[in-house]
């Protein structure tokens, strides 16, 4: 029987290994009862011939120990659940490359999340508004949103959404900033007020005619649901782990708001870094992020997986790709993960038991070829069976990946949500 794994599985990307491809140890065990079961018959045949059974009686009890020895269960047990798993992967936002990676989500050593736009939206908002003396808030806004209407940058983008509205005949992009003009014709400049706060905010200074009139701060955005899905996985014993090419202030105040340790944070990191970082934690790990600067980590994790709308690049080289949902995914990946590991080995389990029981059966001449054959197909199906088991459980909340599997990987949070840490 043809023990290739399901269509299911899109091909790996020519960015990873390709140990996808290396048959798995039940693929193994197959391929050698295959070779094996043929001469075992012959053998029970001539056996059964020097034990003075007839020459129709032996070639019968072989025939039925031939029937009775065919791997099917065996060579099922594995390729069906994955097939499973990669469909409920689907049903629930992920789309699964590669089945032996995904396998060791069920056992992670520790896992590295991406900063901006992984544990944060990517998107900054306006945080403060500190204006000058003279100036309100609303004013301070509106001059700014002149510089930077019409612009297509994300910073841009937070400034005229702060104002409510498009304002003035529209801006114009600098090499390291914008500028516009008042409802006088004066001229507004919008750039960089230094580096980060404590807090991990980037300011920026507003100018009218080259004086201040005030400062505005932005925050890249938690995404909301990363509290609660980092308290799960910390809960289920898995270490984390942050790694970010931003400088320590928005390294570190990000981290401070999840619960993060400071060695368990890098900061400044090249994708190179990225890379390198996983080669010193404990592995099996899975890096999660979503830029082309995290190709290098995704490729070099035994489990990379790229969150919705992650640059091509990172879906590319993942082996897990989420298409919706954020970062619950992660947590419901792992307990997918787990759940197929468990029903796998319970696969493998029938089909040993099926023949300890049956070749022993069939080389004494306990059963038929009929009774030989029910065996057989009463073994796949039960395989079968307990495969369909993996899409049966609701596409809810996961189970934990955990000793206790009705503990949820994560828990309620009502703590509120703000706005806080850089890009």
């Amino acid at each position: 029987m043809a023990t290739a794994k399901s269509t299911a599985w899109a091909a790996p990307s020519r960015w990873r290994s390709p140990r996808a491809t290396q048959p798995t140890a039940p693929d193994r065990w197959a391929a050698r009862l295959s070779l094996a079961i043929p001469a075992l018959a012959a053998s029970t045949a001539l056996l059964s011939l020097a034990f003075g059974l007839s020459g129709e009686a032996a070639l019968m009890r072989g025939l039925t120990l031939l029937v009775a020895a065919c791997p099917c269960a065996l060579s099922l047990a594995l390729p069906l659940v994955q097939m499973r798993a990669a469909q409920a992967g689907a049903a629930r936002g992920m789309r699964l490359r590669d089945p032996d990676a995904f396998a060791a989500l069920a056992h992670l050593g520790s896992i590295v999340f991406d900063k901006t736009g992984t544990l944060t939206t990517g998107h900054p908002q306006v945080a403060e508004l500190r204006p000058a003396a003279g100036f309100g808030e609303d004013r301070l806004l509106e001059l700014a949103a002149r510089a930077e209407t019409g612009i297509s940058h994300p910073i841009a983008r937070a400034i005229v959404a702060a104002h409510g509205a498009e304002a003035g005949q529209g801006g114009r992009r600098l090499p390291r900033g914008a500028e516009g003009e008042d409802e006088a014709g004066r001229i507004i400049e919008i750039g960089s007020a230094g580096q980060p706060d404590d807090l991990g905010r980037t300011w920026l200074a507003v100018r009218r005619d080259g004086r201040e009139v005030g400062r505005i701060a932005l925050a890249d955005t938690l995404r909301p649901e990363a509290p609660d899905i980092l308290d799960g996985l910390r809960a289920a014993g898995i270490p984390l782990h942050m790694a970010t090419g931003d400088g320590a202030p928005a390294a570190m105040a990000l981290a401070r708001r999840l619960g993060l340790p400071a060695d368990a944070v890098s900061h400044d990191c090249t994708p190179a870094q990225k890379a390198e970082l996983l080669r010193r934690l404990p592995r099996p790990i899975a890096f999660v992020g979503d830029g082309v600067n995290d190709g290098p980590a995704l490729a070099a994790a035994d489990c990379g997986i790229s969150v919705a709308q992650a640059h091509s690049a990172a879906a590319q080289t993942a082996a897990v790709v989420v298409t919706r949902g954020g970062l619950t995914r992660v947590a419901e990946a792992i307990a997918l993960s787990r759940r197929m590991g468990r029903i796998a080995r319970q696969n493998l389990v029938l089909a040993l038991v099926y023949n300890a029981l049956m070749l022993p059966a069939a080389a004494f001449g306990m059963i038929g070829p009929a009774m030989a054959a029910a065996a057989m197909l009463a073994s796949s199906v039960s395989v079968v069976l307990n495969s369909q088991r993996l899409t049966d459980r609701p596409a809810g909340r996961p189970t934990a990946p955990v000793s206790d599997p009705g503990r949820d990987l994560f828990r309620p949070r009502n703590e509120a949500q703000g706005i806080e840490g850089s890009r």
